[in-house]
């Protein structure tokens, strides 16, 4: 018999550096309008030059941690689904599960592109 689970917790952490359509419009050759009649893109997020991956990742699982109020301690694995990983080793799993200090779980990749999030879910 399967063991149902729920999502307890969830969090959530962003870039700080914002590229809008205009910096674009400084290095190719678009508008603002052609972009968001097309793809309704007005801005989006990078990795400014001091954040790393595993640093705003690391953030968003303190937060689901503190939102399902469950100590790192209790945690039996780290399940990352992700396709923009800065290493093809370590995984950025392990990177995350180091810097929470998830010395009890297991952790690790989904490389599933699009779909990664519901592969990694399913697991």
């Amino acid at each position: 018999m399967l063991k149902k689970s729920l999502i307890i917790g969830s969090g959530s952490c962003l870039p700080s550096k914002i590229v809008t359509n205009e910096d674009f419009m400084k290095t190719i050759e678009t508008t603002d309008e052609w972009i968001q009649s097309r793809v309704g893109i007005v801005s989006r997020r990078f990795l400014s030059e001091d954040e790393t991956l595993d640093d705003i990742s690391t953030k968003a699982c303190e937060e689901a941690l503190k939102a399902a109020g469950v100590k790192i301690e209790e945690v039996d694995a780290i399940i990352v689904g992700t396709t923009t990983s800065p290493y093809i080793f370590p995984a950025l799993g392990v990177l995350i599960q180091k810097r929470l200090g998830a010395t009890r779980a297991c952790a690790f990749d989904v490389q599933a592109v699009c779909s990664g999030f519901i592969y990694a879910l399913s697991v």
